[in-house]
């Protein structure tokens, strides 16, 4: 018989020993796990840093270890990088041919005695892949030494550098590209160091400080020290050009010492510099006056940025340096002779404004009492035949006084427009009225169907507009042949374009001169034809219209005639436009009808006399005063309901006047008061509006005008102010 406790000792034990083996096991699992999430670490590293691992049996001079990582920098499989790499020698034909003579060098360099033991050697060459592509490798070689001081082995890793090499590359080219630009540039080039500035920056932001400009100006003695901080890096050959350094130390020399140029010009300049290179756009821009090594002063303008990369240091600042010294003497001079310009325009203006209100004013006088002279039923015909002589010689005196002053305008650019829809019937039709005593005089024929135009609008200014067709008109008319004959034809094409073609069968104009047409004072010969004009007339036709987004065109044959070709783009939708009524016949009353109390003030004589005249025979009366100071008197004293004012008057003028009877009149109701001038210029037009006036009427006037004027302002005819 067995022994009880001997079996459950041995029972025992066993169970112990079974225990410590399943405790090995699990430890075996732990770290066989363990080492395969070393392994697994160890190759997601080293792909994601593409590193190989390689070991080499120096002995037997064969490979002892490749990794699957290697053999991937080396563009194979592993099984084909243990096939190719059996020996040491096998490898040289994957290194490239330029470099092979290096690896080999660098190669024995671990085995070396001098090399020192446990210390890794490192070297950079390429290898070509078998699909040709070129690789930089940078490899690191370890040896391991046994007892006898020999090495037995030599273990080491590869890196796979393509792409750092690359961007080195490419890093070079671009400070190479950049070195050569800084050197070669027409413009001096500065790079500085500014960091001791951008740290005050940063602190001055800390401490709630946002406007560096305010700052550094109530800190005058802060910025000089911050400037004197700066540190100039390098400079390009132009900007010692500009500054007469003989050398880059002369020049850095020249800066070091901010007391020896520092001033308030380059206090705010420095100032906004650093504000600008704060500020979002990491820029500056800004002029000054600096000095030359010789002493002398120049102008420059400066760009001074930031380098990028070093937003947060500032420490390459780079400024570019522009001379601007011939550019600033021709801008001075440009400025000049723009002034000059001004001051003869501003002269060509008043001297225009000023013969205008003299020619003005005596006209006014002969168009007015020629006119009454032609209304007077008890004069004779021959009397009313020489008064019409005298009134139309009257009125073309007039219309060239009205040419060279719109000439002006067209020159100066000064012509005012009022746009406006205006229905474009009635403006052809008012203009072949005022032509057709003059066709008929000469026998022609104007044939004009004024149907067609039938809700027809243009935008356009109405009054300049009739002047563009009165002016062609007339053109058709005292160019045309004897017993002639004139044709206005209408055309609307598709894209609404309204065409008017007036067309003559006078003499035509040959195509040499159809270039000299529109040209000033060019009147093409016709002035060896005993036909008046000055040659302008077109000039400011054509001007008119383009300013009224038109155009003008013409087409002539010499012996046969012109067209001159006015479109206009038409206006959809307006039912009602501007009405340009006719000349009508002024009807004279010599009863008296509703006379409001009219005050005239009219400094010269003559014109009293006519606008009595006038006035008496619209059926008014009025009051005269000889100046403004009078008026003003007059005003204050009586009750007129309507101001008649000249404007050019000793004592005090008309403006002034209508000034003084707006200020005084406050309390009480508005009187309406027409500027009645000689000065034909629009801006004194809008001089005596903005004075107060509620209307002008320009000298000389028709009969038909004055009425036409006083039924719209007289408070007796319903019209209110």
């Amino acid at each position: 018989m067995s022994n009880p406790s001997k079996l459950a000792s041995l029972q025992s034990l066993l169970q112990e020993k079974n225990d410590e083996i399943e405790r090995l096991r699990e430890q075996l699992a732990g770290n066989e796990a363990a080492s395969e999430f070393k392994q697994e670490l160890h190759q997601t590293l080293s792909r994601a840093v593409n590193i190989g691992y390689w070991e080499w049996d120096e002995i037997a001079n064969k490979s002892a270890y490749f990794s699957e990582e290697m053999a991937a920098i080396m563009g194979m499989s592993l099984e084909s990088l243990y096939e190719q790499y059996q020996c040491e020698e096998d490898y040289f034909r994957f290194v490239h041919t330029d470099d092979l003579q290096r690896y080999i060098d660098n190669l024995g360099a671990i085995l070396h005695p001098d090399h020192p033991r446990g210390s890794a050697h490192k070297f950079h060459y390429r290898i070509i892949r078998p699909n040709g592509e070129v690789r930089h490798l940078l490899e690191l070689e370890y040896g391991k030494q046994v007892e006898d001081g020999v090495i037995t082995r030599t273990y080491g890793a590869i890196q796979d550098i393509t792409d750092i090499e690359e961007s080195t590359r490419l890093l070079e080219e671009s400070e190479q590209r950049y070195s050569a630009l800084f050197s070669k540039l027409p413009l001096g080039v500065m790079e500085q160091d500014w960091s001791e500035i951008k740290m005050r920056v940063d602190r001055l932001r800390s401490e709630g400080v946002d406007d560096f400009i305010e700052y550094f100006q109530q800190n005058p003695l802060v910025l000089k020290e911050l400037a004197g901080t700066i540190i100039i890096s390098s400079v390009n050959d132009r900007l010692m050009e500009i500054y007469g350094a003989g050398s880059i130390d002369d020049f850095i020399d020249s800066e070091e010492d901010t007391s020896d140029w520092w001033d308030d010009e380059w206090a705010n300049l420095y100032a906004s510099e650093i504000a600008g290179l704060a500020g979002s756009e990491k820029i500056s821009f800004s002029e000054a006056t600096e000095t030359r090594m010789d002493g002398s002063e120049f102008y420059v303008r400066l760009i001074t940025s930031l380098v990028k990369g070093d937003e947060d240091s500032w420490q390459r600042i780079l400024t570019i340096i522009e001379d601007v010294t011939e550019r600033k003497k021709y801008e001075v001079d440009l400025i000049e002779a723009r002034n000059i310009a001004e001051e003869a325009s501003k002269a060509k203006t008043e001297f225009l404004s000023n013969m205008s209100h003299e020619l003005r004013t005596p006209l006014n006088a002969i168009l007015g009492f020629s006119q009454l002279f032609e209304y007077d039923m008890s004069l004779g015909e021959q009397r009313q035949s020489r008064a019409r002589a005298i009134n139309n010689a009257g009125k073309h005196l007039l219309n060239l006084i009205d040419e060279i002053l719109d000439l002006s305008r067209v020159e100066a650019g000064n012509i005012e427009l009022s746009m406006e829809p205006v229905r474009l019937g009635p403006v052809i039709k008012a203009s072949v009225s005022w032509v057709a005593e003059m066709a008929k005089g000469r026998g022609i024929s104007i044939e004009f169907d004024p149907g067609v135009y039938s809700g027809v609008m243009v935008e356009a200014d109405a009054g300049r507009l009739k002047q563009v067709f009165l002016n062609l008109l007339s053109n058709a008319v005292k160019y045309n042949c004897e017993n002639g004959k004139i044709s206005i034809d209408y055309q609307l094409d598709e894209q609404g374009i309204a065409r008017i073609s007036i067309t003559d069968t006078g003499i035509g104009i040959s195509p040499d001169q159809l270039d000299d047409l529109f040209k000033p004072f060019n009147r093409l010969g016709a002035e060896f034809m005993g036909i008046e004009g000055t040659g302008i007339g077109l000039v400011i036709t054509k001007r008119l219209v383009e300013l009224m987004q038109g155009e003008l065109k013409v087409d002539s044959k010499p012996g046969q005639g012109s067209t001159f070709t006015v479109q206009f783009q038409t206006i959809q939708g307006y039912r009602d436009g501007i009405e340009v009524s006719n000349a009508a016949e002024v009807e004279i009353d010599s009863s008296v009808i509703n006379r409001p109390d009219i005050l005239v003030a009219e400094d010269n004589l003559a014109n009293q006399v006519l606008m009595e005249a006038q006035l008496e025979a619209l059926g008014y009366s009025a009051d005269f005063a000889d100046d403004g100071l009078e008026a003003l008197e007059l005003w204050k004293t009586g009750n007129y309901q309507l101001l008649l004012t000249d404007i050019r008057m000793p004592k005090m003028n008309g403006n002034e006047l209508i000034r003084q009877i707006r200020v005084e009149e406050l309390s009480t109701a508005p009187i309406p008061i027409i500027a009645v001038t000689a000065n034909a210029m629009e801006s004194d037009t809008k001089q005596c509006l903005e004075a107060g006036a509620n209307d002008v009427l320009s000298k000389p006037f028709t009969l038909e005008a004055l009425k036409q004027m006083l039924e719209k302002w007289s408070p007796l005819q319903g019209k209110s102010v």
